[in-house]
């Protein structure tokens, strides 16, 4: 039986492109955050990228924000979709194809 169950998701947009679906805000800005370091070529210790992302996630209320895309920073955006459980494990990030 096909799973319809409705889940909300994240996918960061790079200027090398569009990142994956994924399941967490946290993950997708986490995405945005570590592309922004290479780009200036930053290596983030985890406590720093870890209170950057939380401020970014909770300041801006991103699990909150409904389908659409948003730019995060200049050329950097998110996009919120949300999906039925069927079709995620239809997409190879979940292992369908």
């Amino acid at each position: 039986m096909y799973n319809t169950t409705k889940v909300k998701t994240w996918q960061p947009i790079i200027p090398a492109g569009t990142g994956p679906v994924l399941l967490t805000a946290d993950d997708a800005v986490e995405e945005i955050l570590n592309d922004l370091g290479e780009q200036a070529k930053v290596k983030f210790r985890f406590t720093e990228l870890l209170i950057m992302k939380r401020t970014v996630v909770d300041g801006l209320k991103i699990t909150d924000w409904i389908d659409g895309e948003y730019p995060l920073f200049p050329d950097y955006a998110i996009k919120v979709h949300t999906y039925q459980q069927g079709q995620l494990d239809e997409m190879p990030e979940f292992g369908g194809y």
